[in-house]
């Protein structure tokens, strides 16, 4: 089997090295409300600083419009907001560029370019973009495992430009997870939040038949209890993705799948008023929090299992008064973790946000940084990302 090329492998003073990581982090108001992913790179920088004397960072933040006109550029979304917490883990200066095509890098140092998807080309893959994305480089380092299941230009084109190598961070969220999960200890329970069905299909039908219990949470929860026939109010349903909803719900591991029996109402994200309601009950409002029943469901059934894999939280965790139930399984898990009865991997930013916010992440078996991927590993599907270093 082609095995993809390592840092130790990489030749001294090789030239300027373009890194591609993924410092995606969560953001509300200019403040960072969870850099694990900024952590969890230095280790690659740090070790590329001793192969080259410039060392050109890349990423993406968030999901701006992407324009050739950069005076359209929506600053919020403006890298520069990462160089000072890099600075800080790295004891070191940053150079910030306002570009990521057509750049110098006239003195040593390390540069962190522009947020990559202001550029159309990004997202297209686009091999011109990519050629003038790698600029003055010699070296290609993918450290971004969690973008790898993208067929972006920095993932995928530029790889194929530059002698191309598996940063530090990538190689261990392979090899962890390949330790886990080939086989995984059974039984085994799967937590999949988020707000979209029709994304998630591949892996849902993929994990249904490899675990024995399926947890779905988020948005995603209230389009399977519609296609159950349960009254959901004016909650967010994708309404196309109802016939997928009722071929899970139908299919032999139907017996696996477990929906909140009981939620938290509330007029809009904004109301300052919310209510507990019960599955059957003509909801008055939105869904958004799982109840507390529905929690203890889930608690007695992970008691059952060796291993659980959460990628998603329940509710919508960014707002205070609906992170309960995210807040209380994350405990659930952790203790249960900490009292080795059970195997916990759980992985995606949100999910890291509630656990890190919760100070409990050194009480769980593995994090990871990566969510799509971490997904899209998990349902065996090509990473192009990773293909590209092959």
């Amino acid at each position: 089997m082609k095995k993809y090329k390592t840092l130790n492998e990489i030749p001294a003073k090789c030239g300027p090295i373009f890194l591609r990581l993924d410092l995606n982090v969560p953001i509300k108001n200019g403040v960072i409300l969870d850099d694990t992913r900024i952590q969890k790179s230095i280790q690659t920088i740090k070790y590329l600083k001793s192969k080259t004397d410039t060392l050109i960072i890349a990423t993406h933040l968030g999901r701006p419009t992407a324009s050739e006109d950069e005076t359209k550029w929506d600053q919020k979304f403006s890298t520069l907001i990462l160089q000072s917490a890099l600075e800080q883990y790295l004891n070191t200066a940053i150079k910030h560029l306002k570009t990521c095509v057509n750049y110098d890098a006239p003195s040593p140092g390390i540069y962190l370019l522009e947020n990559l998807r202001f550029y159309v080309g990004e997202t297209q893959d686009d091999a011109c973009f990519a050629k003038n994305l790698k600029g003055p480089c010699a070296v290609y380092v993918n450290d971004a495992f969690s973008c790898s299941h993208r067929e972006h230009a920095s993932v995928h084109a530029i790889a194929k430009l530059l002698p191309s190598y598996a940063g530090l961070l990538l190689d261990h969220e392979l090899k962890t997870l390949n330790s886990f999960f080939c086989p995984p200890e059974k039984p085994m329970m799967a937590i999949i939040g988020g707000s979209k069905v029709s994304t998630k299909v591949g892996v849902l039908k993929s994990l249904i038949e490899k675990v024995d219990y399926m947890v779905i949470g988020g948005a995603m929860a209230n389009t399977f209890l519609k296609a159950k026939g349960v009254d959901v109010g004016s909650s967010l349903v994708e309404n196309s993705a109802m016939n997928i909803c009722t071929e899970l719900l139908s299919s032999t591991h139907k017996h696996k799948i477990i929906l909140p029996s009981d939620f938290i109402v509330a007029e809009n994200l904004q109301s300052l008023s919310h209510k507990h309601q019960n599955s059957g009950e003509q909801i008055a409002g939105m869904i958004f929090d799982f109840g507390p029943k529905s929690l203890e469901m889930i608690h007695k059934t992970l008691e059952l299992c060796n291993t659980v894999l959460w990628n998603g939280p329940l509710g919508a965790y960014e707002f205070s008064v609906y992170d309960q139930q995210s807040c209380a399984l994350a405990h659930i898990i952790a203790k249960q973790t900490k009292n080795k009865k059970l195997i916990s991997i759980a992985g995606g930013g949100d999910t890291l946000a509630v656990i890190n916010k919760l100070n409990i992440a050194k009480e769980f078996t593995y994090l990871s940084t990566a969510g799509g991927a971490f997904l899209a590993w998990l349902e065996d599907a090509l990473l192009p990302g990773i293909d590209a270093l092959l």
